[in-house]
């Protein structure tokens, strides 16, 4: 608590705040887009194309519309988030700071003389004389900022995709339990059984594909859950610190683009937990659905089986914080909570 309290009392505060925001954001987006290169997420990747492939092949016009209607959903979303990434991040580093942000007046010791300067994008190290060489230094990190930003929206979109997937999926599977009479007829008559058969069999291959699901979500929770959890735990301190940034920072121009920044942030937030909170409400759901079928007509083992399908549909499922809880709107609204406090904490040590 010492080491906040001084650092938010004796440095720049302007400066650590716009590291800590570059910073977390940069390394989050390195963790993902290295999960992503493991083979446990290219075999999800090859789980999705597979089963894709199978959607296609089946020649169902419901099931291949609720699928092209999740892929248009998902492709119009993450279209709007990386251009509106991609706006903010080139007026910010191409417009705003070449010709918005005030020089520094600088004094040169070799010629005796001072010198103005624009201040460079991001505060970070060089192995070269930044005074000397302050042009092609300040080409580079404009560079080298756009491509890691590009990499981290990418990667955004990549997890985008992921998640919607699942939530494509159960809405397959819901579709096809409220059309439970009439696939039990397609097998029926494909098979060349009876009715109860025909039940037993259609229940069985919604268990299966329920479980399938299921597998998936697990597989991604092995994958993604320790990017997640790092995720969840340094998204309050960045969203605190770009709040103080833009109190602090005196250039108009600076501010609306920090701002609008942090608008997208706590969207790229939101719609991880939305997506999330999706997958929960949509696993409940389907007992709703389950419930619906003519159960009352069946099979006692037809009803047993429905039974236990239940069951299992009203354990919990969900996309995991490491070992400690499930992604929901509620943690989103506690990332929020902590982020206001630790704001707060820190304008009264500073006494703003």
């Amino acid at each position: 608590m010492k080491i906040l309290v001084t650092c938010f009392t004796h440095f720049d505060i302007v400066v650590v705040t716009k590291l800590c925001t570059i910073g977390t954001a940069f390394t989050i987006g390195f963790l993902r887009v290295y999960s992503v290169k493991t083979d446990k997420a290219k075999e999800l990747i090859k789980e999705i194309i597979a089963k894709e492939d199978i959607i296609y092949r089946s020649k169902d016009d419901g099931i291949i519309g609720i699928y092209n209607t999740c892929v248009k959903k998902n492709v119009s979303l993450n279209y709007f988030y990386m251009m509106l990434h991609y706006i903010d991040t080139v007026s910010y580093l191409y417009i705003i700071f070449p010709f918005f942000i005030p020089k520094d007046i600088l004094f040169d010791p070799v010629k005796n003389e001072t010198v103005s300067q624009i201040p460079l994008p991001v505060d970070s190290w060089s192995p070269f004389d930044t005074h000397k060489h302050h042009s092609l230094i300040f080409i580079w990190e404009e560079i080298a900022t756009t491509i890691c930003s590009l990499c981290n929206y990418g990667s955004d979109i990549f997890f985008y995709s992921y998640i919607n997937y699942v939530i494509g999926q159960i809405n397959i599977l819901q579709y096809i339990l409220s059309k439970f009479e009439d696939y039990k007829d397609k097998i029926k008559n494909q098979v060349k059984c009876d009715d109860d058969r025909a039940d037993l069999a259609t229940i069985r291959l919604c268990v299966l594909e329920h479980q399938r699901i299921l597998r998936y979500i697990n597989k991604f929770n092995d994958t993604m859950r320790t990017v997640m959890l790092l995720d969840f735990l340094q998204s309050s301190l960045q969203l605190a610190m770009l709040a103080l940034f833009v109190m602090n920072i005196p250039e108009l121009a600076t501010k609306l683009a920090a701002s609008l920044f942090g608008v997208i942030s706590l969207g790229r937030l939101a719609i991880y937990y939305w997506y999330a909170n999706e997958i929960m409400i949509k696993s409940f759901s389907i007992t709703d659905v389950l419930y619906n079928i003519k159960w009352y007509d069946k099979s006692p083992k037809f009803k047993h089986l429905l039974n236990m399908f239940i069951v299992r549909t009203n354990v919990r499922t969900g996309l995991q914080i490491g070992t400690l809880t499930t992604m929901s709107w509620q943690l989103f609204f506690g990332i929020l909570k902590t982020a206001y406090s630790f704001l707060t904490f820190v304008l009264q040590t500073r006494g703003i």
